[in-house]
């Protein structure tokens, strides 16, 4: 069908606002049937080829679902694994399964795809929603020495406040004047190094920005207002346990953080680009698990621009699976690949994604589900990922296919794995699965260029023709001019 002219050109220019790549919008623009028998999914330096023993027709004008159902790359661990019998499970089951092992598939593909540029680990916490639960807290988890207040007192006056950088009384997220000497006696509770060491902290953010200028009765005034303004970046200033709230604060991070790039020019790039993966806390709090391209930023700066709970930061290159969870189950050390790190951290993001439990006799409303809850995140989206993620390829062009094959043969690449998969759904096709693993994202990039030329010849015989859309004609004209025999694939040539 038709796509717009500037939908086109946003792609080209890397503003496209889309999961989309290329490709995938080369095909919208097609009306014509056309079939294949071959198809590739190449993900950076990793490549599938399968050959079908039956070509696979696809009649776009009855809509795209037919080839959706013929091609579903399948991983190594997938084809040689034991299927799942729909006699087992329910429909709605098995559908469930099917689709947590695309996710997971795509997820894993989008890790690998942009390894060389997602080198940061960054860990987004939510924190209490209110300084009456963060007291609960603390005093539930840590063996404290006692407040100078009334515990049951401080909690009744603290509920919904989320500020204790001054009183208000016009401002129900502070204390009233009244209550001042209740506000200093938390903050000199809160701070000790007992419980969360942030009069030590303010003093290095403090000695960090002033250094030796200030004399010491105007350095310790500043280090008595900055102790506040650390504690107060430990609460949420939405709901810690919505997902939905939990978005809008992340986009206002996310907001934050690229203006706090273009704004500084000590780094060289002007916006994160990021993989985001949604966990949920023992106690139903959200918090986000991403790996980005984020320069070296210092943690207090991050925590300031976050302003919503705890931050952790870790250049992938110097992590261990120390850096993760106790219960995260795996395993790698500092010194170990980047590839071997990526993929326990796969692994750990995989785990913490997973919300269906195995376990059929637990099934009562509301329960927890290894770290998820079933009813706040089923049927939400546990990961997503910025415009600027490079997606995989999954491609049905035999002439690009064939060019694909060329490659490999002049490089003497060689399939590191070969299996036939025989279907057993009445939709499915009998193929031979082979799979190579590549030394470089050469193959990947040089298909990237092809497309986005393809697209980009698409763009400028509209624009000739007054259009502001592109349509089948551009289409069959930017397809009879390229130098790949792809008119091959729709004309029958």
């Amino acid at each position: 069908m038709p796509i717009s002219l500037e939908r086109a050109k946003n792609y080209i220019e890397g503003k496209h606002g889309t999961t989309k790549e290329a490709v995938d919008i080369i095909r919208e623009i097609n009306e014509l049937p056309y079939s294949y028998n071959s198809t590739a999914f190449l993900v950076g330096d990793y490549l599938e080829i399968k050959r079908y023993d039956d070509p696979i027709t696809v009649n776009l004008t009855r809509g795209d679902a037919q080839e959706d159902r013929a091609y579903h790359p399948e991983s190594r661990e997938q084809a040689s694994g034991p299927s799942t019998s729909s006699e087992d499970l329910p429909t709605e089951k098995l559908y469930e399964i099917r689709s947590n092992k695309r996710r997971r598939k795509k997820l894993k593909g989008l890790i690998k795809i942009n390894a060389d540029t997602l080198s940061t680990y960054l860990v987004l916490t939510l924190g209490n929603k209110d300084y009456k639960v963060f007291l609960q807290n603390v005093f539930n988890r840590l063996d404290c020495p006692p407040p100078a207040f009334s515990i049951n007192e401080a909690k009744n006056k603290l509920a919904g406040v989320k500020k204790l950088d001054k009183c208000d009384k016009d401002d129900v997220e502070r204390l009233d004047p009244e209550d001042d000497k209740l506000r200093k006696q938390v903050i000199d509770f809160l701070k000790q190094p007992e419980v969360t060491d942030k009069e030590r902290k303010a003093k290095e953010i403090v000695y960090e920005k002033w250094g030796e200028k200030k004399e010491p009765r105007r350095f310790n005034e500043e280090v008595k207002r900055e102790v506040p303004r650390q504690l107060d970046e430990l609460i949420c200033n939405g709901n810690p346990y919505d997902i939905e709230s939990a978005q809008r604060l992340f986009d206002l991070f996310r907001r934050r953080i690229n203006r706090h790039l273009e704004e500084s020019d000590q780094y060289e790039i002007n916006k994160m680009e990021y993989i985001k993966v949604v966990e949920q806390t023992k106690d139903g709090r959200v918090h986000y698990n991403l790996l980005c391209n984020l320069p070296y930023i210092k943690q207090w700066k991050l925590q300031k621009i976050w302003d919503n709970g705890i931050v952790h930061v870790k250049k992938i290159s110097h992590m261990s699976s120390e850096d993760l969870p106790e219960s995260s189950e795996v395993s790698f050390s500092s010194s170990d690949t980047l590839n071997k790190k990526l993929n326990q951290i796969y692994k750990y993001l995989v785990k913490e994604m997973s919300i269906f439990d195995e376990d059929e006799d637990e099934e009562e409303e509301g329960a927890s589900k290894g770290n998820l809850i079933i009813n706040d995140f089923k049927n939400k989206q546990l990961y997503s990922f910025s415009e600027g993620i490079r997606k995989p390829f999954k491609i049905t062009s035999t002439a690009i296919v064939d060019f694909i094959m060329q490659f490999i043969n002049e490089n003497n690449y060689k399939h590191v794995w070969d299996k036939n998969i025989e279907s057993n759904s009445e939709y499915g096709h009998n193929y031979r699965l082979f799979i190579y693993d590549l030394d470089s994202v050469t193959l990947y990039e040089r298909i990237d260029a092809e497309l986005k030329n393809l697209l980009s010849r698409m763009i400028t015989l509209a624009e000739s023709k007054g259009q502001n859309i592109i349509t089948q004609e551009e289409f069959n004209a930017a397809i009879k001019e390229h130098k790949l025999p792809l008119e091959k694939d729709y004309f029958g040539l």
